[in-house]
């Protein structure tokens, strides 16, 4: 059996950041919102049953920005477990985020584990909402040693909660060292299967190397749910490593939608991507909404109209390997290049592996996105959704989900304020 040390200096020195005892925390300031990590860190103090809300937009300058939650695993695990709801204010990321590390004892020896991001790791009970986030030219470089496993999310590197109705914008690039095994998203770096992304953007602007599984939106979704969200944001992949194969690989909206041991399917619904997808040949697969989905995956009614230029082994519109897992009702209306601009066969599957996945009525629409108007993306799209409760319901029931407002689709809609069509849905009403 393992044995698990956390080796954080920020341990070493006790603090005392004292809340108010009452169930509601305002935030009104940077010093306030920063104080927040220092709890978790310092006083182990998880929030659990209370509600912090930020009052004003605000700015983070200066000093690296301690994430609120402790990863867990770890000897010391503080998971951010209150409601933290941004009430649609933002929050401008003008400092660099902080890189927390932990050593794993494993059979073989020690691996290191990274975790960055606004908040650590949001517990089973947290959830993080109405927040906006603009990140201004931040680049984070993620440490320097071989072995390490980890994950990055703007909003939070890992998440077993909830996080909903929240927007990212922006442009930085992310550097990391040789053989790095890192997953990366927007939204949350791993997305575990108790977690939720419902209602969620991405406009960020992302050029990175030497991370091996890369979303928009989520890094890698291990039996979680990502629903109603879309991206944006172009993804820029220079080199792309790990030490897996399957590792190797990028998607508009999740890079990894993996179904775990206990027989949880990853649910990716009413999700679009409209972001471009760039990278060289040290990807294995490249999707315009999921990289490989695998073990009872489920793909369900959704978009891709961002072009992809990629070497990739597999490159498919929506998505580029799928394994035991299924594809519904879903459509491809960008462009697929190799590296050269060379137009290349438009799939909406790049490859499909091992066993009878069902795919059905999936389709390509228009000519690379040439032709392509939002009224006729939406007629295409929608002349399905009459199917989708009934198929849908089914997998849940299997997977014993109860919670159907995160879950059940919604129509593609039309609004002179987007280019292509979307999804105006609030979560919370």
């Amino acid at each position: 059996m393992r044995r698990i040390f956390a080796v954080a200096l920020v341990f070493l020195f006790a603090k005392n950041i004292a809340f108010s005892q009452s169930e509601l925390i305002q935030i009104n300031n940077e010093k306030e919102f920063r104080k927040l990590a220092e709890a978790t860190i310092y006083d182990g103090n998880s929030f659990y049953g209370k509600r912090i809300e930020l009052t004003h937009d605000i700015v983070l300058l200066g000093d690296s920005i301690l994430p609120i939650g402790v990863v867990p695993d770890a000897d010391i695990t503080v998971p951010f477990q209150g409601e933290f709801d941004g009430l649609g204010h933002t929050i401008t990321i003008k400092a660099p985020f902080y890189t927390y590390f932990s050593f794993i004892e494993e059979e073989w020896g020690y691996s290191r584990f990274v975790q960055s991001g606004l908040f650590g790791f949001i517990g089973r009970a947290g959830i993080v909402k109405n927040l906006n986030i603009i990140v201004e030219n931040t680049q984070l470089c993620i440490g320097n040693a071989l072995g390490q496993i980890g994950s990055f999310g703007v909003i939070a590197a890992m998440n077993a909660g909830i996080i909903m109705n929240c927007n990212v914008d922006g442009k930085y690039s992310i550097i990391g060292p040789l053989d790095n095994f890192y997953r990366y998203g927007t939204i949350t770096g791993t997305l575990t299967s108790e977690g939720y992304i419902c209602s969620c953007s991405s406009d960020v602007d992302l050029n990175t190397n030497k991370i091996s599984i890369v979303g928009g939106l989520v890094g890698k979704s291990e039996s979680g749910l990502i629903s109603k969200s879309y991206n944006t944001g172009d993804i820029i992949i220079e080199e792309c490593t790990s030490f897996g194969g399957d590792g190797r690989c990028v998607g508009g909206i999740v890079g990894q939608n993996y179904g775990t041991t206990d027989k949880l399917s990853p649910y990716v619904l009413n999700c679009i991507n409209y972001g471009k997808i760039v990278t060289n040949e040290n990807v294995i697969s490249a999707g315009g909404v999921v990289g490989v989905c695998m073990r009872d995956g489920m793909i369900f009614y959704c978009g891709n109209v961002g072009d992809i230029l990629s070497d990739a082994q597999y490159v498919g519109g929506v998505v580029g390997k799928l394994i035991n897992s299924s594809l519904y009702g879903s459509y491809q209306a960008g462009c697929l290049y190799d590296s050269s601009a060379k137009k290349i066969k438009n799939e909406v599957i790049g490859i499909c592996w091992w066993g009878n996945e069902p795919t059905k009525n999936n389709y390509i629409i228009g000519n690379c996105n040439k032709n392509v108007t939002p009224e006729f993306f939406v007629q295409k799209a929608n002349a399905y959704y009459p199917k989708a409760e009934s198929i849908l319901l089914e997998y849940l029931q299997a997977d014993k989900k109860l919670h159907s407002v995160y879950y059940m689709p919604k129509p593609w809609i039309i609004s002179s304020q987007k280019l292509f069509p979307y999804l105006d849905y609030d979560i919370t009403n």
